[in-house]
C-alpha cells in the first residue's frame, strides 16, 4: 500500500469513526452538523485531495489528529475507569482512528524541500484555525444570558425609567453608563466574533421619546447571529418562541410562578366562599398544611409566609374585619425573594381570585392590573397583553 493511499484510508477510517460515535451518543441535529464541521470537512478534504498535494493534505491529517487527541486524553481518561458503555466505547474508536490518521501522516519521510515544509505547515495551521473557530461558534450556540441576567437587565431598566420620568434609555451603552456594567450581560456591540447576546430595541412615542422596549435573546446560530428564542419587555413577562420562530410579544408565556399561585389561590378562594361563618378558611395553616385540601400542597409555611416555586414568597394577611367583627377576607402578596435576580414582578390575589402584577420593585396591591390570562394557561398567545 502506498503511503498516499494509506493516508486517505486513514482519513477514510476516522470520518466514519466520528460518525459512529455520533449515532451512539444523544446528539440532537444541530449538535450533530456542528461536529461534522468540526471534524468532517478536514478529513473530506484529506480525501478529495489530488496528490499533488499530498503535502497539504498532510498537514491537514496532522493538525485535526493532534488537535482531537489532545484533547480527548482527559475525557477518555475519566470515562474508562467507569466502564466500556456503547458512548465510551465509539469514543475509544474515534481516538485509535484519528491517532492513525496521525500515525499515516507522519510515517512519511519528512520533507526535504523548504516549499512542503511550509504546505505542510501551512496546512496543520488550516486545520487547527479551522477547528478553533468552529469550536468558537459551537460555544456560541451553547451559551445566553441567564433568567436571571435578563431579570436584572429588566430590573436595571426599571430603575432608569424610575430615575427619568418614566423614559428608558436609547442603548445598552447608555443603560450601563447610568446603572453600571453589571447591568448587562455579554459584550454591548456586535460584531462578526462578539454577537449580542440580548438585543435591545427601544420603542419611541409619538413625540420621539423612548416611552417602552423590548429585549429579544437566546443562543446563537454557527454564523454568530443570536436566534431569539425569547422575548422580554417592560412588563417583565418572557415569552418564549415555538422551534424555528422568533419570539415576540404575542408568543406564549414561558413557564413562571404564576401557574402555581393561581391554582392555590382559586382552591382557597372557593374553600373561604363555602366555609363563611366556621372562620376556619381564614386559617393558613389548616388550609394547607400539613395536607391541606388545596393544590399544590404546600408545607413549607412559617410566620405568615409560603414558598412559591423556589424563588418567590408569599406573604399572607387577613383583610380589616367589618364592623360586626365579620372577617371580610384575606389578599396574598408574592414577591421575588431577590427582585432583579430571582424575578421581576410581584403579584396580589385575594379572595376574588383575580390575580394582579406590577414589574416595579415595590408592593403589589388592588390596584394593580390583572394579569392576562396566558401566563397561567400553557401555550396560549398572549395578544391581549
Amino acid at each position: 500500500m502506498s503511503r498516499h493511499i494509506l493516508l486517505k484510508a486513514a482519513a477514510l477510517l476516522s470520518y466514519f469513526s466520528f460518525y459512529l460515535f455520533v449515532s451512539a451518543t444523544q446528539l440532537n441535529a444541530e449538535q450533530a452538523r456542528f461536529f461534522w464541521l468540526w471534524y468532517g470537512i478536514p478529513t473530506l478534504l484529506i480525501l478529495l485531495m489530488p496528490k499533488r498535494w499530498h503535502v497539504f493534505a498532510r498537514g491537514l491529517a496532522v493538525g485535526q489528529g493532534f488537535y482531537f487527541c489532545q484533547q480527548a486524553m482527559v475525557p477518555l481518561a475519566l470515562a474508562i475507569p467507569s466502564g466500556f458503555s456503547n458512548g465510551t466505547g465509539s469514543f475509544v474508536g474515534v481516538v485509535l482512528a484519528h491517532a492513525l490518521l496521525v500515525f499515516a501522516a507522519l510515517w512519511h519521510e519528512w520533507p526535504s524541500k523548504t516549499a512542503d515544509v511550509v504546505l505542510l505547515g501551512c496546512g496543520a495551521a488550516a486545520s487547527l484555525l479551522f477547528i478553533t473557530l468552529s469550536v468558537h461558534r459551537w460555544e456560541g450556540t451553547r451559551s445566553m444570558p441567564s433568567v436571571s441576567d435578563v431579570n436584572r437587565t429588566v430590573g436595571c431598566l426599571d430603575s432608569y425609567a424610575l430615575a427619568h420620568g418614566g423614559l428608558y434609555p436609547a442603548s445598552f451603552v447608555e443603560l450601563t453608563r447610568t446603572t453600571g456594567r453589571y447591568c448587562v450581560s455579554g459584550p454591548l456591540s456586535s460584531g462578526p466574533w462578539r454577537p449580542p447576546k440580548l438585543v435591545y430595541q427601544p420603542t419611541q412615542g409619538s413625540d420621539g421619546r423612548i416611552v417602552g422596549y423590548s429585549i429579544l435573546f437566546g443562543p446563537d446560530d454557527f454564523w454568530g447571529k443570536v436566534r431569539t428564542k425569547w422575548y422580554v419587555d417592560q412588563t417583565g413577562l418572557v415569552h418564549s418562541a415555538p422551534a424555528g420562530q422568533t419570539a415576540t410579544k404575542q408568543s406564549p408565556v414561558a413557564t413562571n410562578e404564576v401557574l402555581e399561585l393561581k391554582t392555590w389561590s382559586e382552591c382557597y378562594a372557593k374553600f373561604a366562599a363555602a366555609h363563611p361563618a366556621s372562620g376556619e378558611s381564614f386559617q393558613w395553616k389548616l388550609m394547607l398544611w400539613p395536607k391541606g385540601r388545596c393544590e399544590p400542597d404546600i408545607g413549607n409555611i412559617q410566620d405568615g409566609h409560603i414558598q412559591l416555586v423556589q424563588s418567590y414568597t408569599g406573604y399572607f394577611h387577613l383583610k380589616t374585619p367589618e364592623a360586626s367583627g365579620k372577617q371580610s377576607g384575606f389578599y396574598v402578596i408574592a414577591r421575588p425573594n431577590r427582585y432583579g435576580e430571582t424575578g421581576i414582578r410581584s403579584y396580589y390575589v385575594d379572595e376574588t381570585g383575580i390575580i394582579r402584577g406590577t414589574p416595579h420593585n415595590r408592593e403589589p396591591n388592588s390596584t394593580d392590573e390583572p394579569i392576562p390570562e396566558c401566563e397561567w394557561t400553557e401555550h396560549e398567545n398572549c395578544s391581549s397583553n
